[in-house]
């Protein structure tokens, strides 16, 4: 396993359709990190201050949605 491949990925999204439309550009990209997807902010935030039901975990991409205008 390569170094950056010892990173992981945060994906921040609530709607289940993104998540799979990002997930396929991301095995299309040939991304071969392992991904981890929560719903909200609140869930992403317990993700990365291992609270809750997750344990310390690295990322190095967090893709979030932007808000609309």
């Amino acid at each position: 396993m390569s170094s950056v491949e010892a990173f992981e990925i945060l994906i921040v999204e609530d709607n289940r359709l993104d998540v799979e439309m990002t997930l396929r550009g991301l095995r299309k990209a040939n991304i071969v990190n392992r991904i981890h997807v929560v719903r909200d902010g609140a869930e992403a935030l317990e993700f990365l201050f291992c609270e809750g039901a997750y344990a310390a975990r690295r990322y190095w991409l967090m893709l979030n949605e932007t808000p609309s205008s």
